[in-house]
């Protein structure tokens, strides 16, 4: 039997890469994760090392030697004049410990920058052939959601190359009740919702998302922290859910989430 292949993650969230990459049969060596509560999340549901900090510097080479590093990238600081901590620990990480691939994760708008050209330029020199692609959630999985983001892949291989790459798409839109808990127990604390006054509610319609200046019937969730979106139940609207936001990000209904804190949840999972 062969060996399962081993993966590193960085940035790691409140578990999402984690999860994908083990229901792909990856073993996950190490975590990487700067925000406690995050960090705590991911614990709670994985049994998995974990670290408060990003490799840098002497703790690079601790960092276990894996077949695949994956992270999720901001490319650079808020004033955007100088590289990110994570953009320079990934690179410090490939360039010392050099796994056999990795995937990084990147908002679509970093894509166009010098950061962006930073990140290829340094990963090539390394010695990795890179491709990137813009990944669609709901082509790809059919869930109701409005979320882009893109994939950058490369590998180590000699003489491997890494192709164009296209993203199989899900054969039928799935349902919104599939994913939604309308007609269950709900929090009343989710019908406490603000500009909510006025909006004409649609029969065909589930969700109602912040647009300009208001709240507007969709058929996918567009993801807002401060505008939560919204969702039709029965001829109530209320916030949706944070169980509701784990099954449209794809966790299982298993999944634990912390009770409390709700407006920082919804952050961490939007």
């Amino acid at each position: 039997m062969m060996d399962r292949a081993t993966a590193v993650i960085m940035n790691a969230g409140l578990g999402d890469l984690t999860l994908g990459l083990t229901q792909e049969g990856f073993r996950v060596e190490a975590i990487y994760e700067e925000d406690a509560e995050a960090a705590f999340i991911h614990q709670t549901n994985f049994d998995i090392p974990i670290s408060l900090c990003l490799p840098q510097g002497e703790a690079v080479q601790e960092v276990p030697q894996a077949d695949l590093l994956a992270a999720r990238l901001n490319l650079f600081l808020g004033h955007r004049a100088e590289p990110s901590p994570s953009l320079c620990s990934f690179l410090e990480v490939l360039h010392r410990r050099r796994p056999r691939a990795f995937m990084a994760l990147l908002g679509l708008s970093s894509t166009t920058g010098d950061h962006f050209k930073l990140l290829m330029d340094e990963t090539a020199k390394i010695g990795y052939c890179t491709s990137w692609s813009v990944a669609d959630t709901a082509k790809i999985t059919g869930f109701p959601v409005r979320e882009r983001k893109a994939v950058l892949v490369g590998v180590l291989e000699p003489g491997e190359k890494v192709s164009d790459f296209q993203w199989r798409e899900a054969s039928a839109a799935s349902p919104p009740d599939l994913f939604l808990q309308a007609g269950r127990q709900v929090d009343p604390w989710y019908f406490q919702v603000r500009h909510s006054e006025g909006i004409p509610l649609r029969e065909d319609v589930r969700f109602y998302c912040w647009k300009d200046h208001g709240y507007v019937g969709t058929d996918r969730v567009g993801w807002n922290h401060w505008n939560i979106p919204l969702v039709r139940d029965g001829d109530a609207l209320r916030k949706i859910t944070h169980r509701e936001i784990a099954n449209l990000k794809g966790f299982s209904s298993d999944y634990i989430l912390p009770e409390g804190k709700k407006s920082q949840l919804y952050r961490k999972l939007m």
